[in-house]
């Protein structure tokens, strides 16, 4: 259990930092652009509203959601994997790009 605890308060340092988060039992975390393809008020999201200005901390999709962490909330959010378009983040200390169109 000690482990676990570790290796979530390594996940969370370098997501307030917007660093290179630490492998996470067998997941890799990846910083994340998360560009709605649907107004963001009609998001299906759970665990806040998504701000597409800034990148996420992707954990990867499950049961149809990607599953993120947000820096702003210091908590989970899951939003629906068909609803959003994931882009690799250039530089996660940066805000991310405007979605093209």
């Amino acid at each position: 259990m000690e482990e676990l605890g570790r290796a979530v308060e390594a996940t969370k340092a370098a997501a307030r930092q917007r660093r290179e988060a630490p492998s996470y039992f067998g997941v890799e975390p990846e910083w994340m652009c998360v560009q709605p393809t649907v107004r963001v008020a009609e998001l299906n999201a759970d665990g806040g509203l998504l701000d597409p200005a800034g990148p996420y901390l992707f954990f990867g999709v499950a049961d149809g959601m990607a599953l993120l962490w947000s820096t702003d909330t210091d908590a989970p959010l899951k939003e629906p994997a068909d609803e959003v378009r994931l882009v690799p983040a250039e530089e996660p200390a940066r805000a991310c790009p405007s979605p093209p169109g």
